[in-house]
């Protein structure tokens, strides 16, 4: 196999681990356990996940504390986060994909996830 196949099925992998939200940082992690860049992203995608994990239960345990007439409320916030995920994974997905870079928080943290 070239070396260029390689990078492509890497490259292939860490995009996945993106772009499939919160359990898709296990198919680079584990399937590709020889390529460090598919570590680094493997574990990069679930750091990433887990700070969304934690907002979205924290939403919802205020979200048991608030009034039926402010669920309107939770809704845009739960929008928000939504959408602020999704947004993190695929920027994170184009660093990955144009430069093999890391997001500036997130990559630091990296280092401190044992997996």
């Amino acid at each position: 196999m070239s070396k260029d196949f390689v990078e492509k099925n890497n490259l292939m992998f860490i995009l996945i681990g993106y772009y499939l939200p919160v359990v898709g940082w296990m198919l680079p992690l584990y399937l590709k356990a020889n390529s460090p860049d598919c570590q680094f992203h493997a574990k990069q995608a679930f750091v990433i996940g887990r700070l969304f994990l934690l907002l979205l239960g924290i939403l919802w345990i205020v979200g048991n504390f608030v009034p039926v007439y402010l669920d309107f409320l939770l809704v845009i916030m739960l929008t928000i986060l939504l959408v602020s995920y999704y947004l993190l994974l695929v920027v994170a997905g184009l660093l990955a994909y144009f430069k093999n870079g890391a997001l500036p928080y997130f990559g630091k943290q990296v280092n401190k996830v044992k997996l």
